[in-house]
């Protein structure tokens, strides 16, 4: 699925696994699907001036899921699904680098 072929606001829980995918190669990210339910991902985020001047970058392991089956199957994931923390975290990182607008 193309970045700007779907409403990316306005996902369904079928479209966020695959957007989440193409996300993670667009941004170079290295991931490993484990199996058909959890994804494990390693990206860079920012951790803020209120605890280092300037700001760094941290590499972080991310544990994926996409329904809340999975999410009882591997309870330490986090539960990527529409509105949820993580799919905004990515559509909002995508929107800083100016892959995606909406």
């Amino acid at each position: 699925m193309p970045l700007g072929g779907a409403d990316i606001a306005n996902l369904t829980a079928e479209e966020v696994k695959p957007f989440v995918l193409e996300t993670l190669r667009v941004s170079g990210a290295a991931y490993r699907e484990v199996d058909a339910d959890l994804l494990l991902a390693e990206v860079t985020v920012e951790i803020p001036p209120i605890f280092f001047d300037p700001p760094r970058l941290e590499k972080q392991t991310l544990n994926l899921v996409f329904t809340p089956e999975a999410g009882a199957t591997y309870p330490g994931a986090e539960l990527v699904i529409p509105g949820s923390y993580r799919l905004n975290w990515f559509i909002d990182g995508l929107k800083e680098r100016g892959n995606y607008t909406l």
